[in-house]
């Protein structure tokens, strides 16, 4: 290798990994040997089978940016398993950063059982998933990417969660919040509950909202102050 790649050059020793794929982010003095490096991280970690790496910014209204695969399968579909929880999540066409793992399950436990959650952009279901499962929460999970929700969807058939705790929603972030508002955060026209399971909810008087897009999420709350009632004086998040 050193005869190859000068020796002022590290061999990367830390990157992500999400199920199979590992996914670097290089910068402009190594990139050119990228190939390389890419073969090298193959050959050393053997449940590796797709090594990818950054090519640009987050550019897209669905926080991807663009990938190129530089060793391995052209495969960027993966199942991973975080704190006992099973994720589908195809790496190019949804945004996910498994180094915030410790933050979600520490965000999640924060939030009492039994509570009603606003998961404004849940993507493929980093919160939604152990909220519903582990903490008994009924959520109300959105997100404006359509291969979000796809995967969503197969994520909470695959962990077995009870579908009636989720309700799926794909609309802009401040649609979803109006719509919301204006039902007076009805569960039953949100869930279509049974009332026994609206009392339930009830009981708690906890409503959370989560808008996990830190660059736009104060001013989306900002914009939906007109469409504030009464029912909001009770939410917390």
């Amino acid at each position: 290798v050193g005869e190859i790649i000068p020796d002022d050059i590290e061999i990367i020793s830390s990157f992500e990994t999400v199920g199979h794929i590992a996914h670097l982010n290089l910068d402009e003095k190594i990139y050119k040997y990228r190939y390389i490096l890419g073969k090298i991280l193959l050959d050393k970690n053997p449940g590796i089978k797709t090594v990818v790496t950054k090519t640009g910014n987050i550019e897209s209204v669905y926080r991807t940016y663009p990938l190129e695969v530089i060793s391995g399968e052209n495969n960027l579909k993966t199942v991973m398993k975080e704190h006992n929880i099973l994720y589908n999540i195809e790496i190019d066409k949804v945004y996910w950063n498994s180094r915030l793992s410790n933050e979600r399950l520490r965000l999640s436990l924060l939030i009492p059982s039994g509570s009603l959650v606003f998961d404004l952009t849940c993507g493929v279901g980093a919160f939604t998933i152990p909220l519903a499962k582990l903490r008994n929460c009924f959520v109300y999970s959105n997100d404006l990417n359509p291969f979000a929700i796809e995967l969503l969807k197969e994520n909470i058939s695959l962990n077995k969660v009870n579908a009636g705790q989720i309700t799926v929603s794909q609309k802009d972030c401040r649609e979803c919040i109006e719509a919301i508002l204006n039902t007076g955060i009805d569960t039953l026209k949100l869930f279509g509950m049974e009332k026994s399971i609206e009392s339930y909810i009830s009981r708690t008087k906890n409503f959370y909202w989560i808008c996990n897009l830190p660059e736009l999420s104060l001013s989306m709350l900002k914009e939906s102050l007109p469409f504030r009632n009464e029912s909001l004086k009770h939410g917390k998040g």
